[in-house]
């Protein structure tokens, strides 16, 4: 009977105790939740000031008012057409300007090669264009007209087929537009030929007017004169 009574204290702390640490854990996750929520607070404060100093004294600074586009192609596409082509046209905030969004205007022009669009603090915004160089004219029997391509094989649009360039004839790809490749292997061996033609020395006398690319194993070159 003393054993027993002896036990019941024990067991009855233990029995007492175990809620009072289950309490203590749920006190300390909900402050470590609380500190939680606290930070991010503070952080979605800290980039709200952030936004709103940059706004003021960048984006809506008058000092840093477009007064200047620096717009420059190494081809035929002028100033005025570069500005409309990138969405610059009603650019008035240096820093307001996408850069990136302003890039990929540009880079939809099938006779854009490259493109650089960058700020010159305070007051100009600088663009520079390298374009596609047309190597050949491209007679395309299912569109019903001449396109111009360069030496990767892009399309350029007609307005860039000259007739001082040599025209490729016998390629049967259909469905092409302006910005998209010939991948045939007709054209990759017209093009490659007329690429060698025009940049290796010894071809310097060479003035090719067609490549009959329809022979199904070999091309044939015309030369002028």
């Amino acid at each position: 009977m003393r054993s027993r009574r002896e036990s019941s204290p024990a067991e009855l702390l233990v029995r007492v105790a175990t809620p009072t640490r289950s309490s203590d854990r749920v006190r300390m996750w909900g402050l470590v939740f609380l500190a939680l929520i606290t930070m991010a607070a503070a952080a979605a404060a800290l980039m709200v000031g952030i936004r709103t100093a940059h706004r003021h004294l960048f984006v809506e600074n008058p000092r840093y008012r477009i007064r200047h586009i620096d717009a420059r192609s190494d081809g035929r596409l002028t100033a005025e057409q570069i500005i409309a082509f990138a969405g610059l046209a009603e650019a008035s905030r240096l820093f307001e300007v996408n850069l990136e969004a302003t890039w990929s205007n540009l880079m939809r022009l099938p006779a854009v090669h490259s493109a650089v669009v960058r700020r010159r603090p305070p007051d100009t915004l600088e663009v520079r264009i390298t374009e596609r160089k047309p190597l050949a004219r491209v007679w395309l029997p299912q569109a019903g007209y001449t396109d111009a391509t360069d030496r990767e094989g892009v399309l350029l649009g007609p307005r860039f087929a000259a007739p001082n360039l040599p025209i490729i004839r016998g390629l049967m790809e259909t469905g092409l537009r302006p910005g998209e490749r010939l991948t045939s292997p007709a054209a990759r061996a017209a093009l490659t030929a007329l690429d060698l033609c025009e940049s290796r020395p010894v071809f310097a006398y060479l003035s090719v007017r067609t490549v009959d690319a329809s022979p199904a194993d070999h091309i044939v070159l015309e030369l002028e004169n």
